[in-house]
Parts: C-alpha cells; structure tokens; sequence
C-alpha cells in the first residue's frame, strides 16, 4: 500500500505508580495492520522522541516501535522525564508495506512528575569533640536525601557538601550540591565528622523520590562544638574508708553523663 495509514487516537500519558514517581507510562491503541509506532513528546524543552531500547527520551528520531500483530494496547515504560515540567506525547504507526508514516495522533493530555517536596529545617545533635549528628524527617514517597552543612564565621557563611561517609567535600564552592544518600523513609541521620569545635554550623537538607530533587530545606540552629562541652567540675572530696580506700564524690555537670577520675 503507498498510501499512509489513518491517524490514532491521542495516547495515555500518565505517571507509572506512586511507589515510583521518577516513572512516567504511555498507553496507546495499535489499530489493525500496523507493524510499527513511534512516540514524540512535546515540553518546554522542545520536541523529542522515544527510545525503546533505553526507554528514554532523545533528541534525534530514533528506531521504530517493533509491534507484534496480538497487539491491541500498548503500555511501555517512560524514564527520565525531568520533575515540574509538563509533557505531552504523540503517537504515529505505520504497516509492513507502507511508505509513509501515518499523521500524528491528538497530543495526549499534559503528565507531570512532582519533585520530592521541601523537607523540615534538620536538627543538628553534638556527638563528640569533632562530630555532630545530623536528623532530618524524610517527606513520603522520597527515598534519597542530600546533606548541606554551612560554617559560619563572623559575617561569612560558607557551604559544605556532605559526602556519604559524613566526611565534608573539599573545595565546596565548585562541588555538586546534591550528594545523595539512600534512606528508609521515616527519620534519616547522618554523622558529620572532622568539624572545627570553635566554629558555628547549621544544615539544610532536600530530598529526591528518584524525578529529581526537590526544594532545600530551611536553615538548622546554629551550633557550636565547644559550646556544647561540660563545664568543669567543682573539686572532688575524698573521704577515707580504710587504710587502702577511699570514696570520691563529686557532683556531674547537668550536661554531663560520663565522668573520668585521675589520682
């Protein structure tokens, strides 16, 4: 046949499920006859196209659709679509001996993936001389959280990325700003370690559901290590039990939990 098959319905275009919300899924209609299809999608980014091997999308037309002739509907899976933007897509199909490509179907109704949304400010809990551990709520359906931790020195205040061992990336100005690390949902927490005690640090967190990040969270209270140390104690008393004993006392700081005594 040299002449072009009839145009399809508009696709379904929707988001896969609310357990994977970085998944889009697009269902359309084979009519009868036809051995291929291809998908354009259409967002502020311009006009793009499906790759099935990759299920992605990519700037440049690429293979085919390969359909089977029990087809009837079909459903493939959408990767990679970028969070807050709207998408819309197009299907065409075209039969074994055909030249053309049919015309394109309606443009299906816009799909849009929502980013994680904005975490609460974190709280950051001193845990030794050089560490703090950091706390922060995961916000339902995220499962990746980004640690951002700022020193504060005077009127300057500058960014640090949390890497996944709790240790800070050097050269923070020029480093990515998301350094993700996988948690269960509920309550995240992360050990910062090697920080200066004498000076102050806050955090803010984000989370990802897998679409992309979402917003930063708002600024942590501001803590200082060496704020955080025991007073020192009033002088112990001795009192004498026995030739070879005696009974310490002394009275712990009311930040105080452990005590070492030196003779």
């Amino acid at each position: 046949s040299f002449s072009a098959p009839m145009a399809a319905k508009a696709p379904l275009l929707r988001p896969a499920s609310v357990t994977e919300p970085h998944k889009a899924q697009i269902e359309f209609e084979v009519t009868p006859g036809n051995t291929h299809a291809a998908l354009r999608f259409y967002s502020v980014k311009g006009t793009q196209f499906y790759d099935a091997q990759t299920q992605k999308l990519v700037d440049a037309e690429s293979k085919a659709i390969k359909l089977l002739p029990q087809y009837v509907k079909m459903t493939l899976i959408v990767l990679g679509l970028e969070g807050d933007v709207d998408y819309s897509a197009t299907v065409r199909f075209r039969g074994l001996d055909d030249i053309n490509w049919s015309p394109e179907s309606p443009r299906s109704k816009p799909c849009r993936l929502v980013l994680a949304s904005k975490m609460g400010p974190p709280l950051l809990v001193p845990e030794k001389e050089d560490e703090m551990k950091l706390i922060c709520s995961m916000p339902p359906r995220a499962f990746s959280v980004a640690y951002q931790i700022y020193s504060h020195e005077g009127t300057v205040t500058t960014p640090h990325v949390v890497q996944k061992d709790g240790t800070l990336l050097a050269n923070a100005t020029t480093a990515p700003r998301h350094v993700l690390k996988r948690c269960q949902h509920g309550t995240s927490s992360i050990v910062v370690a090697k920080l200066d005690p004498l000076k102050r640090y806050s955090a803010t967190v984000c989370a990802s559901n897998g679409t992309g990040c979402g917003p930063w969270s708002e600024h942590s209270g501001i803590v200082r290590l060496a704020d955080s140390r025991p007073r020192a104690p009033c002088p112990p008393l001795l009192e004498e039990i026995s030739q070879r004993s005696v009974r310490v006392l002394f009275s712990l700081p009311a930040t105080g939990t452990l005590a070492t005594i030196w003779f």
